[in-house]
């Protein structure tokens, strides 16, 4: 009897041992579907962050700032911040958790422990992505707005250059017209002046521009670069705003580098950033400079003749003339217009090429109508006018 009470007591012991073990079992399988369904959300969302390839000239910024920052619209988008802000309550709760079974001794603490580490590793992994993000979207806001307004200034000058060619290049027309033409003239070289600003704006902000494209351009000579977050691992570590050097940009998620303690090591493209200027833009705005000087000299050529067409069309509207209308005038306005007549000419043949044809047209015409004076001012003496 003894012997039976003896086993029996062995037997509740095993089933006490082993009931504890599956429980502990249970709890540890659980434990690590939660951490593994953690880690891989977090890899899912490292994954997206360092294969972005921030050189892509079709990259939407608009769809990156939305993924990254909770958006309003129809209806509520998902954002990276927000799903890490609802995810934290979440990968809490799984710390929470480990932390406890390992502090009731279970027997796989160390295992536990080990994958805590590696979710809280990861999870500040992530968090230094995010700055990542921040920095690489913000400057890729900034470049394709530079751009934009890039072509937009290119556009606009060229459109400019065609009125001049066109509309301010009408050499027959009414005094009325030509007044008109003139004010828009006018009008149009204050566009210009405006313009001018502008592009001086453009050069200002040139030199501030990341060359993003440039990040998969191969590298022909070792390039510096900039860290924008923290990166450990047991063979290198690179600190936010620590200046390195690029050796290598080949690789599809990591770059050979060398940081500013002379160690080399590969790190994540995306934890670096390549310094302004950018050529690109650099050669943008000289080319839109030159563009805007060609146009403020096809504007001051256009003007010049524009003003000497509207001389011949007030010599045209004079030779018509016949003494009655002359003698209309009154001797005050007729000599207000000869006047101002030969000083727009006499201004017009100092700042004109003399060579030109148009000038020594203009020279003849003006000794021909000056004549036309004399001779009506005679008439106009003879009659006692």
């Amino acid at each position: 009897m003894q012997h039976v009470n003896s086993l029996q007591k062995l037997y509740n012991e095993l089933l006490v041992t082993s009931n504890k073990r599956l429980l502990d079992l249970d709890t540890l399988q659980d434990f690590l579907q939660s951490a593994t369904n953690e880690l891989v959300w977090l890899n899912e969302k490292e994954e997206t962050e360092v294969t972005r390839d921030w050189s892509d000239k079709n990259l939407s910024v608009a769809s990156v700032e939305q993924y990254y920052e909770q958006s309003f619209g129809s209806g509520c988008h998902q954002s990276l911040m927000s799903d890490l802000e609802k995810r934290e309550i979440q990968f809490s709760a799984v710390q929470d958790r480990g932390e406890s079974l390992v502090l009731q001794h279970h027997p796989a603490a160390k295992c536990i422990e080990a994958h805590m580490a590696a979710m809280q590793t990861q999870w500040a992994w992530l968090l230094q992505l995010t700055l990542c993000l921040e920095t690489h979207l913000k400057h890729a806001t900034t470049s394709q707005k530079f751009y934009r307004e890039v072509r937009e200034a290119d556009t606009w000058i060229n459109k400019r250059d065609e009125m001049l060619n066109t509309v301010y290049s009408q050499s027959d027309f009414t005094l009325d017209e030509g007044e008109r033409l003139l004010k828009g003239m006018q009008e149009l070289r204050e566009e210009l002046n405006h313009f001018g600003d502008i592009v001086q704006n453009l050069s200002d902000r040139s030199k501030d521009i990341v060359p993003l494209k440039q990040r998969r351009q191969p590298v022909t000579r070792p390039l510096p670069v900039q860290a924008i977050c923290t990166y450990k691992q047991v063979n290198i570590v690179t600190e936010k705003g620590e200046q390195c050097v690029l050796h290598d940009n080949s690789g599809r998620i990591k770059w050979r580098v060398t940081n500013s303690a002379g160690v080399e090591g590969s790190v994540p493209g995306v934890c670096f950033l390549i310094p302004p200027p950018d050529k690109e833009a650099l050669d943008a705005v000289e080319r839109l400079k030159r563009q805007f000087d060609r146009s403020i000299t096809l504007w001051q050529k256009k003007q010049l003749r524009m003003r000497q067409n509207m001389i011949f069309a007030t010599i045209k509207v004079v030779k018509a003339w016949d003494l009655a209308q002359f003698l209309a005038m009154g001797h005050e306005q007729r000599n207000a217009i000869r006047r101002a007549l030969n000083e727009d000419a006499d201004k017009l043949l100092q700042e004109g090429d003399p060579a030109d044809p148009q000038l020594r047209r203009l020279r003849r015409e003006m000794e021909e109508v000056n004549r036309l004076f004399d001779e009506f001012e005679r008439k106009a003496r003879a009659e006692g006018n």
